[in-house]
C-alpha cells in the first residue's frame, strides 16, 4: 500500500547505479533549466548536451517578438542575458508547439561559462523565459536509516559539490564519526567513499542543519549512497540512498484564472495523476493508498512526464469561487509514489 508521507519526504526506489567514483566535472553535460513562463507563452526544459551544445525539449513559444534568440548568460538577470552569447538562429515567425530544438554554442565558447539561459528579444531588450541551470539530481535526498547512537536525519544534494543534512539527529558517542558519501549503501562501499565532514565525535545533534562541501575536484557524480561512519570500529551509525523526489507546486490561485501546476521527480513518459478534494486533508482509503485528501475526491486531467521527470498541467478555475479551500495530491503512476500534500484558498 502506498501512503503519502505526512511528516517528510522519503527516498522509496533503489538508487540509479551510477559506475565509478566520480573524476572532476569538466563540463555541464546533463544540467537542465526550466524556462519560466514571462511572456508569448514561452515554457520548456534546456540541457546541456555536451561542452558546446544545449537542447531544447518541450519547447513553447508564440512565434511574435522581433529577433527572439536563445541567450545564454552567467546568471538569470537582465544584466546576464544582456551581456550574454547568443545561440542560434532567430525563432521569430511559426509558433513552437512542444518542440525539440538543438544549438550548437559559437565556435570558441562552452557551456561551461554559462549559468542561466533565456528566450530572448533582442529588439526589445526583453526576457520572454529563463531559468538557471542545475544539476540533474539537485534536490534528490536519502532518508537516514538509524542503525546506531540515534542517528536520523535527511540529505539533500544541494548542488554538484554540496550537500545538507536536515533534521539530524546523533547521540555523539563513537570516535572518528564521519559522513561519507559512497557508490552504494552497504558496509563494504561506505568506508571506501568520499569523507565529506569533520569528525562529529563529542557533539550531540538534535533536528539541526549541517552542510558540507565536497573536497576541491569531487561531485555528488557516482555517489548514490550516504553513511554516518564510525572510523574506529567500523560501524554504520546511519545511512540511506539518494532518490529524487516527487513534489508538486501550484500558483496562487484565483477565480476566473487557470491555475498551474507544476511537477518534479516523477517517472519520465508515464502519467501523473492529480486530485482535489473540497472537504479537507484526508486521510482516505483508495485504490492507490492512503491519500492526504477527504471524500469526496475529484480527478483533474492527467499529464505525462516529461524525459526529466518534470511536467506541467494547466486547469481553469471557476469564476465565483474565490474564499474556497481546495486539498489537492498527486499520483506518480510509474513509480507509485504519492507526492506531498498542496491547500491552497482560491482568490
Amino acid at each position: 500500500m502506498f501512503t503519502w508521507m505526512k511528516l517528510r519526504p522519503l527516498a522509496l526506489l533503489g538508487a540509479l547505479a551510477l559506475a565509478g567514483a566520480a573524476p572532476a566535472q569538466t563540463d555541464r553535460s546533463g544540467w537542465h533549466a526550466e524556462l519560466s513562463t514571462l511572456a508569448h507563452g514561452v515554457r520548456g526544459v534546456v540541457t546541456v548536451v555536451d561542452s558546446d551544445t544545449i537542447r531544447i525539449d518541450n519547447f513553447y513559444y508564440d512565434g511574435q517578438g522581433i529577433d527572439v534568440r536563445i541567450y545564454l548568460g552567467t546568471a538569470d538577470t537582465q544584466a546576464a542575458f544582456t551581456n550574454g552569447l547568443s545561440v542560434g538562429p532567430d525563432l521569430v515567425g511559426a509558433p513552437y508547439v512542444n518542440a525539440s530544438l538543438m544549438m550548437d554554442l559559437p565556435a570558441g565558447e562552452t557551456t561551461e561559462d554559462y549559468k542561466a539561459v533565456s528566450v530572448w528579444c533582442v529588439a526589445a531588450n526583453a526576457n520572454f523565459g529563463s531559468g538557471s541551470f542545475e544539476h540533474p539530481r539537485t534536490g534528490w535526498q536519502a532518508d537516514l536509516i538509524t542503525k546506531g547512537h540515534g542517528v536520523d536525519g535527511i540529505v539533500t544534494i544541494v548542488d554538484h559539490n554540496t550537500i545538507r543534512l536536515d533534521e539530524f539527529d546523533y547521540d555523539g558517542g563513537g570516535f572518528e564519526v564521519y559522513v561519507f558519501l559512497a557508490e552504494e549503501d552497504t558496509n563494504a562501499s561506505i568506508p571506501n567513499g568520499l569523507r565529506v565532514s569533520p569528525d562529529l565525535f563529542g557533539t550531540a545533534y538534535n533536528n539541526a542543519t549541517l552542510t558540507f562541501d565536497l573536497p576541491a575536484g569531487e561531485t555528488v557524480d557516482g555517489y548514490d549512497a550516504v553513511g554516518v561512519w564510525c572510523v574506529v570500529v567500523g560501524q554504520n551509525f546511519g545511512s540511506g540512498s539518494f532518490d529524487s523526489v516527487f513534489e508538486v507546486d501550484v500558483n496562487t490561485m484565483q477565480a476566473g484564472t487557470p491555475a498551474v501546476f507544476r511537477f518534479s521527480g516523477a517517472t519520465a513518459d508515464r502519467p501523473i495523476l492529480t486530485a482535489y478534494s473540497l472537504a479537507g486533508a484526508g486521510p482516505s482509503n483508495t485504490a492507490i493508498g492512503v491519500v492526504s485528501l477527504s471524500q469526496p475526491i475529484r480527478r483533474l486531467p492527467n499529464t505525462i512526464a516529461t524525459y526529466n521527470g518534470g511536467g506541467r498541467l494547466s486547469v481553469p478555475v471557476p469564476s465565483g469561487t474565490s474564499g474556497t479551500s481546495i486539498w489537492m495530491q498527486t499520483y506518480d503512476a510509474g513509480s507509485g509514489r504519492l507526492s506531498n500534500g498542496l491547500m491552497r484558498v482560491i482568490q
